[in-house]
């Protein structure tokens, strides 16, 4: 019973996180998913953080930069971002 409510839990919380399509940086504009690093640095500026992501396929890295209100992640593999994550602060 309890693993039926965690699957449907997770399920929601992916569900959730794929809707993070884009994120918007003010005027200075948009990050997509799909982008390439270089948008990221352009867009969003210098990344707090690039670390390697333990939990995702080979090869991956994270791209942390907070805001002033969110802490995004950019999940990235071959210069491409393949996953947006946000969390307020």
């Amino acid at each position: 019973m309890i693993r039926k409510y965690l699957l449907i839990a997770l399920f929601i919380v992916m569900t959730a996180s794929a809707a993070n399509l884009s994120v918007k940086f003010g005027s200075r504009g948009t990050v997509s998913m799909g982008d390439t690093t270089s948008r990221i640095l352009k867009i969003a500026g210098k990344p707090h953080a690039i670390l390697p992501q333990s939990e995702s396929p080979v090869g991956c890295k994270v791209y942390e930069c907070p805001t002033p209100d969110q802490n995004i992640r950019f999940t990235v593999k071959e210069g491409k971002i393949i996953g947006i994550g946000i969390g307020r602060r």
